[in-house]
């Protein structure tokens, strides 16, 4: 036998079995999530600027919304865009017109209305400048008719048992039916022909 045969070779060692890794407690594995940002420098939009009630009370403005949709109605015909013409759009052009301009309340809403009806107009911001929308003569403001007569025409109308509402609805529209202007003093004496033509039936 030659001396390679009696040279034995040791067996392959083991490999090291790795030691079972337990997680140091004080080392964080997971990542934290991202902190929450802070809404302290964020505020909130400032609403629209509105026309308050007080404002549209001396305008003769009951309704808004109404003024708005007569308004829009009025682009309709011509075929002109409707988007400025939002009640919060009027809004803001009454406090820029009134407020800031100066321009007479009592005409505010058929400024707004002659303007509407205007092909040239393309804002109802338009109402706040000098024009023909202003002149009296062209508004059909009543100067025979003082404050005294409308407040007895407005009384009158308060005492129809809630029907005020619909006799003054259907006083506006037969005024704008007949181009004639939607004021204060002319729906008020256009209710109270309605009035008068119901109690007469």
């Amino acid at each position: 036998m030659g001396v390679a045969a009696h040279l034995r070779l040791p067996p392959n060692p083991p490999e090291p079995v790795a030691a079972e890794v337990r997680p140091n407690p004080e080392i964080l594995t997971d990542k934290p999530p991202p902190p929450t940002p802070s809404h302290r420098g964020l505020s909130a939009p400032a609403p629209v600027e509105e026309a308050d009630h007080d404002l549209l009370e001396a305008c003769a403005i009951t309704d808004l919304d109404e003024l708005a949709r007569k308004s829009m109605t009025a682009r309709q015909v011509l075929g002109k865009p409707t988007a400025r013409w939002t009640a919060r759009c009027l809004a803001v052009v009454i406090t820029l017109a009134v407020v800031t301009r100066g321009w007479p309340p009592a005409s505010m809403e058929q400024a707004l209305l002659a303007v509407a009806r205007d092909r040239e107009s393309r804002s109802p911001a338009r109402v706040a400048e000098a024009g023909p929308w202003w002149d009296t003569l062209t508004l059909g403001v009543d100067p025979a008719m003082d404050a005294h007569e409308l407040a007895e025409m407005e009384a009158r109308l308060a005492e129809t048992d809630g029907l005020r509402p619909a006799i003054q609805a259907q006083a506006r529209a037969e005024l704008t039916a007949e181009g004639m202007p939607v004021i204060r003093s002319t729906v008020a004496r256009r209710a109270c022909a309605i009035l008068d033509l119901h109690q007469l039936q």
